[in-house]
């Protein structure tokens, strides 16, 4: 039932429906549209945010990691660098500790 029953009423019947809204069921959703196939993970060099990356869901920890280094613009700013650490959160972030 609509909160607002009487302004309900009248916006149904202006959009050209006869019956009355009252005897309308909920709106039912779709679960399959809940389900996200891709996540975007960020990748960051010592804490700091640098790229994103769009992946699908369920990918392992060791591809994030692989899939993070071998981006262009990470790959240039750890150039010269000792990757110390890598932190992977799957489905958030890719951290690379790099000095």
């Amino acid at each position: 039932m609509p909160f607002s029953p009487h302004i309900c009423e009248e916006l149904w019947h202006i959009c050209g429906h006869e019956d009355s809204i009252y005897r309308q069921s909920w709106p039912v959703y779709d679960e399959s549209a809940l389900v996200q196939d891709e996540v975007e993970i960020a990748i960051q060099i010592s804490g700091k945010l640098r790229d994103r990356i769009t992946v699908p869901t369920g990918t392992t920890w060791e591809q994030l990691e692989e899939i993070a280094l071998n981006q262009p613009k990470i790959k240039e700013m750890t150039a010269g660098k000792k990757i110390v650490k890598i932190i992977v959160v799957p489905g958030k972030l890719v951290n690379i500790v790099a000095q």
